[in-house]
């Protein structure tokens, strides 16, 4: 088993806008308004989590880069505020959830 430090400081980005692309140099996105978080290519991702907040109240969505999914779906909903998730990339396109945190 093979395991990825974590270093620190971690870079908090917040996003404001109607949409934000995440690059490997991001580490938090907050986003305080609604709108979407573009994933990059997980195939060049490093192998770190990257953990996306809904601070907005309204529906933030998530979607990974071209050609590839998340926990096999084109798109997550992050539905209200203080929803968040963690994603981790898995080799080729494509994202797995690590860990969230939903509201119904």
């Amino acid at each position: 088993m093979s395991y990825v430090p974590i270093t620190y400081p971690l870079k908090v980005t917040y996003s404001g806008g109607s949409a934000y692309d995440m690059t490997n140099a991001d580490d938090v996105v907050v986003v305080s308004t609604n709108g979407r978080v573009n994933m990059h290519d997980a195939t060049y991702a490093t192998y770190k989590p990257f953990y996306i907040h809904n601070y907005s109240g309204g529906l933030v969505t998530v979607y990974p880069g071209p050609g590839g999914l998340i926990d096999f779906a084109s798109s997550i909903a992050l539905t209200k505020g203080h929803s968040s998730i963690v994603l981790i990339p898995i080799g080729g396109p494509n994202w797995f959830i690590f860990a969230a945190h939903m509201y119904p």
